[in-house]
């Protein structure tokens, strides 16, 4: 991989992970305040839902059908 395309796969990286932390912390107060189930694994919702929109993106990318 070039300088040029680890550069932005370190942006992206960090954007996603970025994303992923505040989804986590949102989560995470939605539990303490008893809007979420107590049982709900604040970290692995987050990594779901960030999974789930990156793939999202790809079958969107790969049908070159952004609707979808």
């Amino acid at each position: 991989m070039s300088d040029r395309n680890e550069t932005y796969r370190e942006i992206i990286h960090s954007v996603f992970e970025e994303w992923r932390r505040r989804i986590r912390e949102i989560l995470e107060s939605a539990v303490r305040s008893g809007e979420v189930r107590g049982d709900l694994d604040p970290e692995a919702m987050a990594r779901h839902v960030v999974a789930t929109v990156e793939g999202g993106i790809l079958v969107a990318r790969a049908s070159r059908n952004p609707s979808e």
